[in-house]
């Protein structure tokens, strides 16, 4: 890591000298070895130093920035000899006349002027002082003369448009009038907002499109769509309305649901004839009581992650709360919820602490109330297995539903035959008889029995437009159950890597924080001030300071560096 900086940093003649050297942190210390000895010579930066100070540029007219630029050339070069211990205490007059003959002649007179009102010389601190004394003056006079040039553009602009505004304000009521009304049903608005012409089909809408001569790409009168400014259809980016877009004819080759078979759909629709007891996986423990006595108990080990997916209408605070409220109605108030950190979740949190601290059960809901948990950014592995749900379900619906428009309900149906289908996957054998073929899963534990739908002929039809609703909602339903059922066994293998940790956070380490938005190496460099273990004890979570303020990272998001 530090080889990798080093040559990042190199440029010219310096990174040649590196530039052969394999690419490893063994050939670090040659590689600084090799520029030491090729740049490490006090004479030849004492050279260049003080070649820099005879060679800065002279400033050709009065100006802050080139005056600001010559201080900082000669401070620099100074503060740079007198580390290569060079008498620089003794070069004030020296430095005074040369930087002095630089000077642009305003700035040259002003200071002849100021340096024989002295009565001794001048020494090279008193010189910058007043150097940086005359910047500061330039620059306050060059920021007003700024402001009053943006006034002065300002009121013209102003002038302009006063004498403008009659004509376009009446070009613009006979255009309000002519075009406010819809074509389709003759109400105050436009046509694309209509929902009459929404609840069509898109080749109807089409047809009424032409039929009204109306613009293809926005739907408004008075210019077609060639001369049309707006943005296109957002889904292929041609020249015509998104609710215009039609999905074109696809073979049987890319239908999305190729025959699935009766196989794939009997896990799903059998029905189980075993009793109303089912066997469930236990072990025997010792339990330490609050006296230190240690008592036999029989857990049960349930491993289920049943899914519960809601469906809310914005993503806001509101709707997150009224999306809990179901929840807690039906499955009953969880101890804790763990999420991210968007802005909607955060908000729901303050939200609730408000509601709970201002009533009088606060003193009960703080023994029994809901614990909110944030995972660190960049970190969706800290939620466990729920974050593996997510994924598996966000994933296949983002390429089931590309170009299918829904409505709450049907939206709200598919939701719940998606969980429905998450919830009959298997946990584990129910007994071991070998003629036993069903399966223990998460929907035991929520209504005691397996999951069942409601039979319904395959959908063969590749073309998904032409399909009633309810068909449409059945074919992703179907669609989204062969996927899961062809991913979900992979899922099953036990992994063969990361079974070892290969390092702890320890406070006081350097690393490099991870970004998304920026490459590699912009990396901010940071310094870890506090860790927090988990409850297995091993640290998965640090506090880094870095340049800019305090972040909370995940071991993930987080480099040390092999600085020892």
């Amino acid at each position: 890591m530090r080889f990798h900086y080093l040559r990042s940093c190199l440029r010219g003649s310096a990174a040649l000298v590196i530039k052969n050297i394999d690419f490893t942190s063994e050939n670090y210390n040659n590689a600084w070895d090799l520029l030491c000895q090729r740049y490490d010579k006090d004479q030849l930066l004492i050279h260049n130093h003080v070649q820099a100070l005879f060679s800065v540029a002279p400033c050709s007219k009065e100006s802050s920035k080139s005056l600001r630029y010559l201080i900082d050339v000669t401070n620099k070069n100074i503060r740079a000899l007198k580390t290569l211990k060079q008498p620089t205490e003794h070069w004030d007059t020296l430095i005074i006349f040369m930087i002095s003959q630089k000077l642009d002649s305003s700035t040259s007179r002003y200071w002849e002027e100021h340096r024989n009102k002295l009565s001794e010389p001048p020494t090279l601190n008193q010189f910058i002082f007043f150097i940086e004394n005359q910047i500061n003056l330039l620059e306050k006079i060059e920021e007003n003369s700024k402001i009053n040039l943006k006034s002065k553009e300002t009121n013209n602009n102003n002038y302009n448009n006063k004498s403008t505004n009659y004509i376009i304000q009446s070009n613009s009521n006979q255009i309000q009038s002519n075009h406010s009304k819809c074509p389709l049903c003759n109400e105050n608005h436009l046509l694309y907002t209509c929902e009459t012409f929404r609840s069509l089909p898109t080749e109807v809408r089409i047809e009424k499109a032409k039929k009204f001569k109306v613009c293809m790409n926005c739907l408004r009168l008075g210019h077609t769509d060639r001369t049309c400014k707006l943005s296109h259809c957002k889904y292929c980016k041609a020249r015509h309305n998104t609710l215009l877009h039609s999905e074109p004819e696809r073979s049987a080759a890319s239908n999305p649901m190729p025959g699935a078979d009766n196989v794939a759909f009997s896990a799903n629709f059998e029905h189980s004839n075993t009793a109303s007891f089912i066997l469930l996986s236990t072990a025997m423990v010792r339990v330490r009581g609050a006296d230190g006595t240690k008592h036999p108990a029989r857990v049960l080990l349930d491993n289920v992650k049943a899914v519960h997916i809601e469906l809310v209408t914005a993503l806001s605070s509101e709707a997150y709360i009224a999306a809990l409220k179901r929840f807690v109605s039906r499955r009953g108030k969880p101890r804790s919820i763990w999420s991210d950190n968007g802005t909607n979740f955060v908000g729901a949190c303050n939200e609730l602490k408000g509601v709970l601290s201002n009533s009088d059960i606060a003193s009960f809901m703080s023994q029994e109330g809901i614990d909110f948990n944030f995972s660190p950014p960049y970190s969706p592995h800290f939620n466990g297995l729920a974050e593996a749900a997510v994924k598996a379900t966000k994933g296949h619906l983002k390429k089931l539903l590309s170009l299918t428009h829904l409505t709450y309900e049907e939206m709200s149906s598919c939701l719940c035959q998606i969980e429905a289908i998450l919830n009959s996957r298997p946990l584990t054998p129910i007994s071991s008889d070998p003629l036993d073929l069903t399966a223990l899963t998460p929907a035991h534990f929520l209504i005691g029995r397996p999951l069942t739908s409601v039979p319904h002929p395959q959908i063969t039809d590749g073309n998904i437009t032409r399909l009633e609703r309810y068909q449409r909602v059945e074919l992703i339903r179907q669609h989204f159950w062969k996927r899961f059922i062809n991913e979900y066994i992979s899922l099953l293998q036990q992994k063969s890597k990361w079974s070892t940790s290969t390092g702890s956070l320890i406070p006081g380490t350097l690393v490099l924080v991870k970004d998304r938005t920026l490459p590699a190496l912009l990396w901010p460099l940071g310094r870890i001030t506090k860790t927090y273990p988990g409850s297995d004890g091993i640290t998965r979570v640090a506090e880094v300071k870095t340049r800019t303020g305090t972040v909370v990272r995940g071991f993930n998001s987080i480099c040390p560096l092999p600085l020892h």
